[in-house]
């Protein structure tokens, strides 16, 4: 339902020299016709079309396949402002920069409201210690955790052989965390051109995950390396994830009563047994 006016979004961007790669990831809802359909609109669309693999090999086969220089990540069901990627490119071209982020209008349809997350001006960091601080503030402002609100330079991320390797729904936050690492050279832009759907959907953040706990436990590992990395005391590290498993333990027991979950109460008394009270 919400894939043309995203491919819309994207095909008339003022910046013209694109290369979109749709990546069909086993839809069943008729989406691979749509992208199908854009592709012979526009010739600059390349439709990929995959068995089922969940969105971090979707990325992947993207990723695997790109000729451009810079790559930037829509999800189908949201939609970008027509300045978006110019925007972003011109900021990464003359800063010599290997990440750009950029603000996020999250919109929630069904209740008529909108709020933004931003910074107050444009931001840049260059040093490990930068980095580190920005870090913190892109975690304060929800706008780390995204890939979408990001422009990579596609030779670093080749160069440092990223890719994503955890699962929804952590498998944005492992990957950024992972470039953090390697990137000498980020810059923030203020704006918010970024338009973050919140539909009442069958979206990874409105579904159950039967290996949720499992992904989160690698995001963990990514975290500890990441912590290391930036020098931050481990007492802090401990206490932090420690918080982190609370979240996530409860947003474990929360998934399954979702729609897609299709688990009977004793499944899930079970699950809620083994997961929950038998894990020390």
């Amino acid at each position: 339902n919400f894939l043309p006016a995203c491919l819309d979004s994207i095909c008339h961007q003022t910046l013209q020299e694109l290369e979109i790669i749709v990546v069909d990831d086993g839809s069943k809802d008729g989406s691979g016709c749509i992208a199908d359909e854009y592709a012979v609109k526009d010739a600059r669309i390349r439709v990929i079309h995959q068995r089922n693999g969940h969105l971090s090999v979707a990325r992947n086969t993207g990723l695997s396949v790109i000729k451009g220089d810079f790559v930037s990540f829509i999800d189908a069901d949201d939609w970008i402002d027509r300045e978006m990627l110019n925007s972003m490119y011109t900021t990464m071209v003359s800063d010599s920069l290997e990440l750009v982020i950029t603000g996020v209008r999250v919109e929630y349809p069904a209740e008529n409201r909108f709020y933004c997350q931003r910074t107050d001006n444009y931001l840049k960091a260059r040093t490990r210690e930068e980095i580190k601080t920005l870090y913190f503030r892109l975690k304060e402002l929800c706008l780390f955790n995204y890939a979408w609100n990001k422009l990579y330079r596609v030779s670093f991320l080749q160069a440092n052989k990223l890719s994503f390797t955890v699962e929804p729904p952590y498998e944005d936050e492992s990957f950024n965390m992972e470039v953090l690492m390697k990137a000498s050279s980020i810059g923030v832009l203020p704006e918010t051109p970024y338009h973050y759907m919140r539909y009442d959907n069958g979206s990874i953040v409105a579904s159950y995950k039967a290996d949720m706990l499992k992904a989160y436990e690698d995001k963990c590992n990514i975290y500890h390396r990441f912590f290391t990395h930036m020098q931050i005391p481990a007492e802090w590290v401990k206490l932090f994830l420690q918080e982190g498993w609370w979240q996530a333990y409860c947003g474990y027991v929360q998934s399954l009563y979702k729609k897609n979950a299709g688990l009977s109460r004793k499944k899930r008394l079970k699950l809620i047994e083994q997961f929950i009270y038998q894990n020390r």
